[in-house]
């Protein structure tokens, strides 16, 4: 017996040949009051949001699942050097794919800068120059501490109050909105906001303060009570913070970090952060599943809209396990490169190890080079020593200087070619 295809209402309703009103009815009644049902007090238009458990979803949580464990484990084979440089790369791809789903202008370079000032100076630079995604990049950096295995950086836990996402977004794009379209209530918006094609409107976001309030205390409730599916209640939760739209600009980019930092304790930090280039990818499928959500004749059914944005999560992972699989690759052919130049004398065990560590810097990026100091504390040698191991490659012609104060080097085209890194 074929299983009947589960469809949106509204494809229900204009599929029935005849009682399509009393179809729906019975559809609707039937899916809310299923078993796989789980409701929030959380209404679009005038219906309380729901999805249904339904065996697409139970395939989709699956495959995450198995991916997320082909994703560690490749993940945790690779050298702290590399996990911190392959972080910080998917840091800039998830800063600069968010902008452009906005239509932010922004190139890797600056976000790569940000990340780099961020990095090497931290909050104790308080003379610092101010970069531009400098808070932005501050958050981000903040979501995997104990992931890669460091306790430098203090985790960065969801908000627990409403107080909390506004100093958060404050941090993320206060930077970034014009003084026109700053907040103008205590918190939040209170003007009306919305969005149309020139022709109809497509999305009118929650009215006055007070709604806005009422709405996000709920996206806090379902947060914090971890009830039913977490990764599902995770695109619910996504989903209410963009359908209130509590700010005037930026709600995009706040939301997409808000659903990163909920991913980030459920998922690995690598997959959160591979999500918003797969939605620029996918972006007419991420907006159309919010006006499939928003469609008055859907009654407030969001399983359409957490199947699509678990199907984005699925593609994202495939694109990271990609990656991390040819990375790898590159890896052990590095690594092997080295034992053969090891057992050929053809440098010091120094110079090799500075070398080794380079040529992470060089396949796992953004940046090109490493820092004096950097090199010292990884090699475990004093900075003396580190440099007579650079000056050994620098003689050899395998690697040039970045910057003199700091001192910054990195691999030179022979030198990378002398590792089997390029043919």
């Amino acid at each position: 017996m074929p299983v009947e295809k589960y469809e949106p209402l509204k494809k229900v309703f204009y599929r029935a040949t005849s009682g399509g009103r009393e179809l729906v009815a019975e559809q609707l009644r039937v899916r809310r009051s299923s078993p796989a049902a789980f409701t929030w007090p959380y209404e679009v238009g005038k219906h309380g949001v729901f999805y249904v458990h339904t065996r697409g979803l139970a395939e989709r949580v699956e495959r995450v699942w198995r991916q997320e464990i082909q994703i560690a484990a490749l993940w945790q084979k690779l050298p702290v050097t590399a996990r911190e440089h392959y972080f910080h790369e998917l840091v800039v791809d998830e800063i600069k794919a968010t902008n452009d789903i906005e239509n932010i202008s922004s190139t890797r370079k600056e976000v790569a800068a940000a990340v780099e000032a961020e990095r090497s100076m931290g909050k104790a630079s308080e003379g610092a120059p101010v970069r531009r995604f400098r808070e932005m990049v501050r958050q981000y950096l903040a979501l995997p501490s104990e992931f890669l295995g460091r306790d430098d950086l203090p985790p960065l836990g969801f908000p627990s109050n409403l107080s909390e996402i506004r100093s958060l977004y404050d941090s993320l794009v206060g930077e970034e909105v014009d003084k026109a379209d700053a907040p103008d209530g205590e918190l939040f918006r209170t003007g009306d906001v919305s969005l149309n094609d020139g022709v109809r409107e497509l999305h009118a976001g929650a009215r006055g303060e007070s709604a806005i309030r009422a709405r996000l205390e709920v996206m806090l409730d379902s947060v914090h009570e971890s009830r039913g599916v977490q990764l599902f209640a995770a695109f619910v939760e996504h989903f209410m913070f963009e359908h209130t739209h509590p700010f005037y600009d930026g709600n995009g980019r706040m939301g997409r970090f808000l659903l990163s930092l909920r991913l980030s304790r459920l998922l690995s930090t690598p997959t959160a952060l591979s999500l918003s280039a797969e939605i620029f990818r996918q972006k007419r499928r991420y907006y159309d599943a919010f006006t499939t959500a928003e469609d008055p004749m859907n009654y407030g059914e969001l399983t359409f809209f957490v199947e699509d944005m678990a199907a984005m999560v699925n593609a994202a992972q495939a694109r990271l396990l990609s990656s991390l699989e040819e990375r790898s690759d590159r890896l052990n052919r590095l690594e092997q490169s080295l034992h053969a130049l090891e057992s050929e004398g053809a440098a010091s065990e120094l110079a090799l190890s500075i070398a080794f560590l380079l040529g992470q810097v060089a396949l796992f990026g953004p940046r090109a080079g490493l820092s004096l100091d950097e090199v010292a504390g990884v090699v475990r040698v004093s900075k003396q020593t580190a440099r007579k191991g650079i000056a050994e490659l620098e003689r050899l012609g395998y690697v040039e200087f970045l910057s003199r104060r700091p001192l910054v080097t990195a691999l030179t085209a022979p030198g990378l070619t002398w590792l089997g890194l390029v043919e």
